[in-house]
């Protein structure tokens, strides 16, 4: 037994190669079994940690009764884990920048233990408490070390845009450089199946870049948490607006999640479970990749397509913290 619990901070979907102070920060805690932490401990760890959210990861939810699970990698270079997300406030069902973080914070755990930088994880599946399976996938490109999340798809629906509670929500998300809402606000949708995220659209301004008008945004946030959503019920609102073309993104996006204790989250890769098949359907992209930046204040790259009914989320992680939690009391050591 050992009070030493392995964590670390992981910057994911960074900037270009794992530029520094971008992506989107996440500590990963690392445990054998998930009930080693109860959950209040993990909810109180998440709110001294202070970021948008943290992460705990462990072989199994709790210890097989007279047995203990090996934390070994077979030559397969695939492995199992357990995963889930809080935020300072609450415990959420899916969060996936910090599903990438814990996968890099995973891979880095076992590439210290035996001293090399190869791939000796190639993928993960991470079983979570509300999101079913999800995947994550390593590969060298470039000399770049990339991780892939498989994600579920949450196909969206537009909301009418005469329903009389838009002018208030998108007024307190979009704060006073938008006075005219129905001459900025292009669309609004959501995904039936994932009720609480609100995607809305702004139109392009002729007079400005589009990562221009969408960095004027600035919300309310106590007017944002009041706002009404109809039946929809909406907990986070991503504002996105279609890119530059070119070589640049395809889009871009910020997303904001007072509900959850999250004003401004720096990255959400959850939000791409919606983002991917709506701007695959209105850039009539297909099959093909797409660029995605995310202009929180630290800002991030995202790469996504979809492939066998399932969003592939791509992007480079980095690992700034390596350290040792001590809560006093003893753990299994993995």
């Amino acid at each position: 037994m050992s009070t030493q619990i392995p964590l670390y901070i992981v910057d994911s979907f960074t900037v270009g190669d794992g530029e520094v102070f971008t992506g989107g920060p996440s500590p990963i805690v690392l445990l054998k079994y998930d009930d080693e932490i109860s959950d209040d401990q993990k909810q109180k760890l998440a709110t001294s940690m202070k970021n948008s959210e943290t992460a705990f990861v462990s072989l199994a939810w709790t210890k097989p009764e007279g047995e203990d699970l090996s934390s070994a990698v077979d030559s397969t270079k695939a492995i199992r884990r357990t995963l889930r997300w809080f935020t300072p406030a609450y415990e959420v069902p899916l969060c996936g920048y910090a599903t990438a973080a814990a996968a890099k914070a995973v891979l880095k755990h076992y590439q210290l233990q035996q001293n090399t930088n190869d791939l000796v994880i190639e993928s993960i599946e991470f079983e979570t408490k509300f999101s079913g399976i999800l995947g994550a996938s390593f590969k060298k490109e470039n000399g770049k070390e990339l991780i892939t999340l498989s994600l579920d798809i949450f196909p969206t629906v537009p909301v009418d845009l005469t329903e009389d509670w838009i002018p208030e929500l998108a007024s307190s998300v979009l704060g006073p450089a938008f006075p005219d809402i129905p001459a900025v606000v292009q669309d609004v949708q959501h995904a039936p199946v994932f009720k609480h995220y609100l995607l809305l659209r702004l139109k392009k301004n002729p007079g400005e870049s589009p990562a221009e008008t969408l960095k004027k945004v600035k919300p309310d946030f106590e007017r944002l948490v009041a706002a009404p959503s109809g039946d929809l019920e909406s907990r986070l609102v991503m504002v996105t607006i279609e890119g530059d073309g070119d070589s640049g993104p395809d889009f871009y996006l910020r997303v904001f999640a007072p509900h959850y204790g999250v004003p401004e989250d720096p990255i959400c890769g959850s939000a791409f479970c919606l983002l991917t098949p709506y701007w695959t359907g209105q850039l009539k992209k297909g099959d093909q990749e797409l660029k995605a930046r995310h202009l929180a204040w630290r800002q991030g790259d995202l790469r996504c397509r979809i492939e066998g009914g399932r969003v592939l989320l791509t992007g480079v992680a980095r690992v700034v913290v390596e350290g040792k939690l001590d809560l006093g009391f003893s753990v299994e050591p993995i």
